[in-house]
């Protein structure tokens, strides 16, 4: 099952994804598709305000939001959730859950830097 969250707070926007669509490979592209293509958009358009990290069941993209960022995220969050609806027991999206707290992002972005995993968006 992927679990795919997505946070906005304030001005940052926040998706997270864990986990694996075992028994499903369609699933498991279609969701990394639609997340790959939000984190190359982010790489393109806003390179200094967006930070990833994206490995096999476990991905975040943190970005700062504007008109265009937000329009962005929707785009992806209404594929994974068109796709979580024609597959639940493959994914599931939640949204604005637990907002993350200020030294959550923070901690991450210096965990991801100090690691070396981000994309280098």
């Amino acid at each position: 099952m992927v679990e795919a969250r997505f946070h906005r707070w304030e001005d940052l926007r926040l998706l997270t994804l864990r986990g694996h669509a075992t028994g499903s490979p369609a699933v498991c592209a279609a969701a990394s598709a639609m997340v790959y293509a939000l984190a190359g958009w982010l790489r393109r358009y806003r390179p200094a305000q967006a930070r990833a990290r994206l490995r096999p069941g476990d991905g975040r993209l943190l970005c700062r939001g504007d008109g265009a960022v937000d329009t962005a995220f929707q785009i992806a969050l209404t594929g994974l959730a068109q796709l979580g609806a024609a597959y639940p027991d493959y994914l599931r999206l939640y949204t604005d859950v637990n907002a993350p707290r200020d030294e959550d992002i923070a901690k991450w972005l210096t965990h991801a830097k100090a690691r070396g995993k981000e994309t280098g968006l």
